[in-house]
């Protein structure tokens, strides 16, 4: 199998474990859509975002994911229970605990593949958007529409399995 084949694997293990975590931890459903155009128009501010490393393992790189303030501000209080109408420096860690809760169900389904993975702390903050700049197998990006809005997921790869 070739390397495009191996990372395009291992990012559907992150896809599927975005849209299962923010179905548990929200309640909210989320498709990849085909276009980043799609996502990228919907979203008229910057992004809130947050990160997670995989430091070591077969391949490394960073899963970054980016959602727009009202996307956010929807994910945040449903997951919270309580309404919130702005995005507060205590609310931004958030989006960094989701990427470490992605991470480790990906960790999970990508160790029954035959990677297993060790992550890095979570990260809140840069980028601010998804780099559009570059293309797999380096960089990979996966725009969703979901119950809260729109939202994008990256992974940079920075070692690339063999």
């Amino acid at each position: 199998m070739g390397t495009h084949e191996t990372c395009s694997q291992i990012i559907e293990k992150f896809r599927d474990a975005a849209t299962d975590m923010l179905h548990a931890q929200a309640g909210f459903k989320a498709s990849p859509i085909e276009s980043l155009e799609h996502f990228t128009k919907a979203q008229t501010e910057d992004c809130i975002s947050g990160s997670v490393e995989v430091v070591e393992g077969p391949f490394q790189g960073t899963l970054s994911f980016f959602f727009p303030k009202s996307t956010y501000v929807k994910l945040i209080s449903k997951t919270l229970g309580i309404e919130e109408t702005e995005v507060t420096p205590e609310l931004a860690d958030g989006v960094a605990e989701f990427a470490n809760t992605v991470m480790g169900q990906a960790k999970v389904r990508l160790k029954k593949s035959g990677f297993g993975v060790k992550m890095g702390l979570p990260n809140i903050g840069n980028p601010k958007n998804p780099d559009t700049s570059t293309h797999p197998p380096e960089n990979w990006i996966v725009a969703f529409e979901s119950d809260a809005g729109p939202f994008a997921m990256e992974f940079r790869f920075r070692a690339f399995p063999n």
